[in-house]
């Protein structure tokens, strides 16, 4: 390769990566924009079950093929490039239609025991359909790096990428999915359909490379099955295992919040603790769609309180009034699809003014209460540490400042 040759390659290299690394951020916020910060919650712990999967199918196939193919190439054996890459195909295909089968049939008990949604199942079958697409497309890439043909591999990842988008968009925008099962769903499959048309474009370029840098004449390799056992099984056990501790850390988040705050019920540390793990959380907002609860692992979660003391309420009184009495017609529910978005927006930028007013308040009547109280000495737990003090909180909830 000459050095303008590689610096040209390079350049287009770091491009394309730059490309893809911004329009990747630019999918995730149309899609949290779509789908809310809690099915953002599910297509991770979906992703995260999938991730570890993808890794038993493709870790360190593309090395092995690079290495063996380099090493053909070096040897004056090109006519052997074929059978090794074939072989390569073979096995890989092989292992990932397994992995593919085994996702497949147990996507549902993995949907109810992981992700304890087990509406989420067709979103892993239909992932599991693009393993065998990426497995293969996992060997072109190691055969393009060998005979220097990265640009074949960045052409097809532009395309995915570029595909999986436009998909997303008109699935969301034509089917217009309701729930986040459903929406997750959308996406699932719009990555899935970039899979394959990755693998598309990699073969096109892979079956005319081999015509440029292959003779005919065609012998058969020896040693493939042992070469990627050495090579890849090392890598995929290595690579699973890392899958394996941030599948679990994902999927045990949840559930593990859940268990802290009922642990801590009835104790004196619940007030200081609870208030800790929710200042960790997002905020929490209304909106028109049934999108679970993070903190309580809940699937289904509405919030109202009786009697009514706001507006949120009003309205979720009405309409669940209206399904009790069955009136909630098709007129009904387009009228409240039409308004329900604008109201819950609305419902959550006044409800998050009126908690600043409240706490405000309270600072203020509780700074007034303790002034009587000046000298005095009691028992607190630290609630907070700065740079500059602690913050100590009072068993009456009051809390104050002591400076270091």
């Amino acid at each position: 390769m000459t050095k303008q040759k590689f610096l040209l390659q390079g350049a287009i290299l770091t491009a394309v990566s730059l490309f893809l690394r911004i329009t990747n951020m630019g999918y995730r916020s149309y899609l949290s924009q779509k789908i809310g910060s809690e099915g953002m919650g599910l297509y991770q712990l979906i992703f995260s079950v999938f991730m570890l999967t993808v890794t038993l199918s493709t870790s360190g196939i593309s090395l092995a093929v690079t290495r063996m193919v380099s090493a053909a190439i070096a040897a004056g054996r090109r006519e052997s490039i074929r059978s090794t890459v074939a072989r390569c195909f073979g096995f890989c295909l092989t292992i990932s239609l397994c992995i593919a089968a085994v996702l497949f049939f147990l996507a549902g008990p993995a949907a109810t025991v992981f992700l304890d949604n087990p509406d989420a199942a067709p979103c892993l079958r239909i992932l599991g359909l693009g393993l065998p697409f990426m497995s293969l497309c996992t060997c072109m890439k190691g055969y393009f790096l060998a005979v220097d043909e990265s640009l074949s591999t960045a052409a097809s990842d532009t395309l995915e990428q570029i595909l999986t988008i436009l998909a997303t968009v008109y699935l969301f925008w034509h089917f217009s999915p309701q729930g986040i099962e459903a929406a997750c769903l959308a996406a699932m499959a719009a990555s899935t359909l970039g899979e394959m048309t990755s693998f598309l474009c990699s073969w096109t370029a892979y079956r005319h490379s081999l015509h440029k840098n292959t003779p005919k004449e065609k012998v058969k390799s020896k040693g493939v099955l042992k070469g990627l056992s050495h090579i890849a099984l090392p890598c995929t056990l290595s690579s699973a295992a890392r899958s394996l501790l941030n599948t679990s850390e994902n999927l045990l988040i949840p559930k593990e919040l859940q268990k802290l705050l009922k642990n801590i019920e009835g104790t004196p540390e619940e007030a200081l603790i609870s208030r800790i793990t929710l200042r960790s959380m997002k905020r929490a907002e209304y909106t028109p769609e049934c999108k679970g609860h993070f903190g309580l692992a809940a699937k289904y979660y509405c919030h109202f309180t009786s009697p009514i003391r706001s507006y949120p309420d009003l309205q979720i009184h009405r309409i669940i009034k209206e399904a009790l009495n069955n009136k909630l017609t098709d007129k009904h529910i387009s009228h409240f699809n039409h308004i329900l978005p604008e109201v819950t927006k609305n419902c959550s930028i006044t409800e998050r003014r009126a908690d600043d007013a409240e706490r405000d308040t309270e600072k203020l009547k509780k700074a007034e209460y303790m002034m009587g109280y000046i000298g005095e000495e009691y028992e607190g737990v630290i609630s907070g540490v700065t740079n500059f003090g602690i913050y100590v909180e009072l068993p009456n909830t009051v809390e104050g400042l002591i400076h270091v």
